[in-house]
């Protein structure tokens, strides 16, 4: 008797063990899938059409601000002491020669008030500039840009809903760009012929 009480005791510990087993196999499937699912919910497209995932994502980096070139555009010193172009993430700034493009880089540079900035890269422009997101003392210049009335919301880039609003504040506020009656975006100034763009330049 007590040898076939054993005999079972050790039938149902195999099928136990074997339970468990696929049990904590399953659970690791579902925990693979979920995976995939988050890395593809949590993809972008940066400015060249490739895709970044959360993961891919670069920290927030310090880095020295060398100058401002444009409304948009800065350049600093990376931690690896080279030079490093970067273009601010969502925003479009009047180009030289548009009305309140000089406008736009004095605010800019007076928001990059100190000698620091910190960037996070969101992935690289079609002339290998870095697009990043520029942040100041946790204050975030593209958004503070719009909010000012001297950028765009690049819709054609950016879906971000913070700066579609800010431009329509900004608009409805008439606020710089936009107390032009006719404010032309960036995007289709550079499409103009370089002549016309001189002339409107020159003022003449």
């Amino acid at each position: 008797m007590s040898f076939l009480f054993i005999e079972e005791m050790q039938v149902f510990r195999r099928l136990s063990a074997k339970s468990v087993l696929v049990h904590v196999v399953f659970v690791l499937a579902i925990g693979f899938f979920s995976g995939l699912l988050r890395a593809q919910e949590n993809s972008q497209l940066d400015l060249s059409g490739r895709s970044l995932t959360s993961e891919q994502k670069e920290e927030r980096v310090e880095a020295k601000l060398l100058r401002v070139i444009d409304g948009d555009t800065i350049e600093v010193l990376s931690p690896e002491f080279a030079k490093t172009r970067i273009r601010i993430n969502g925003i479009d700034a009047p180009e030289r020669g548009q009305p309140f493009s000089n406008v736009s880089k004095t605010t800019l540079i007076g928001l990059l008030r100190l000698d620091t900035v910190q960037y996070e890269k969101t992935g690289t422009d079609r002339y290998g500039r870095v697009v990043a997101e520029i942040y100041v003392a946790d204050e975030r210049i593209a958004l503070k840009l719009v909010q000012l009335g001297v950028a765009w919301h690049y819709k054609q880039y950016s879906k971000d809903k913070l700066l579609a609003a800010a431009e329509d504040k900004a608009r409805t506020s008439k606020l710089a760009i936009w107390s032009d009656q006719n404010p032309v975006a960036p995007w289709d100034w550079r499409r103009r012929p370089k002549a016309e763009r001189d002339r409107i330049g020159s003022g003449h």
